[in-house]
């Protein structure tokens, strides 16, 4: 299944759309939240991302849609927060920084 394959393929005009600028600094905290939860579990991530929401005033969409970017390199698929949670966070965070290691400044595939 898609979501347990390394991310080899970045969907292009997903990318365009939900990728500029101003979204790694949109993400990296979230990201850096996500990795001191325990449990890293569909609740906690389910917590922690609202209340991220929250205190950047941010829409669902804008936030999650990168996450869902980074994490499986598609614009749907199941669950994000049971993605993330099924591949474990030591999985979610190589993804992260993979993805910021080969996307940072691109804003173009």
């Amino acid at each position: 299944y898609y979501m347990f394959e390394e991310v080899n393929h970045i969907e292009e005009e997903y990318f365009a759309k939900f990728w500029n600028e101003n979204t790694e600094n949109l993400v990296k905290p979230l990201f850096e939240k996500y990795a001191t939860a325990e449990p890293f579990d569909h609740d906690t991530l389910d917590a922690i991302t609202k209340a991220y929401l929250a205190e950047t005033n941010t829409k669902f969409g804008a936030l999650m849609n990168p996450v869902r970017l980074i994490i499986t390199g598609k614009s749907v698929g199941a669950s994000l927060l049971d993605t993330i949670a099924i591949l474990g966070k030591d999985k979610c965070m190589a993804r992260f920084n993979d993805f910021i290691t080969k996307y940072n400044g691109k804003y173009t595939l």
